[in-house]
């Protein structure tokens, strides 16, 4: 929040142990806000004994994969033309992204949140 007003939002939903975050968005970009509520959401994971965090993003947003890569999410899958496949349903998903990368595949990045130690985000990891 700042002067009451929400800055970020992180959506998320927990299946057993494991869980999906399901979108992030922030006001304003590379003030640590995003970074703020993804270690926010990993460190209630870790106190309820969650283990696995995961996400979606798209080919084309190379911005929330350099992101996630940075704070160590690993590449787990690559949904080829997943996408593709959704535009089926919902013809409003645009063909190209805003850098005019063709929105193709899903791809996928899991956290081992068991394996995170205090101090993080980061590529930190416990042994």
């Amino acid at each position: 929040m700042s002067d009451g007003v929400p800055v970020g939002v992180l959506l998320h939903r927990v299946d057993a142990d494991e869980c999906e975050l399901v979108a992030l968005v922030v006001e304003r970009p590379r003030e640590g806000i995003a970074t703020a509520l993804v270690r926010a959401l990993v460190e209630h994971l870790r106190s309820t004994g969650c283990v696995r965090a995961w996400l979606v993003t798209t080919n084309d947003n190379i911005g929330a994969q350099s992101f996630y890569e940075a704070l160590g999410w690993t590449l787990a899958a690559v949904h080829r033309g997943a996408v593709v496949r959704a535009r089926e349903l919902k013809p409003e998903i645009p063909a190209l992204g805003e850098n005019g990368v063709a929105i193709e595949d899903e791809i996928e990045y899991e956290l081992d949140v068991s394996r995170i130690t205090r101090g993080w985000p980061g590529p930190r990891r416990s042994e």
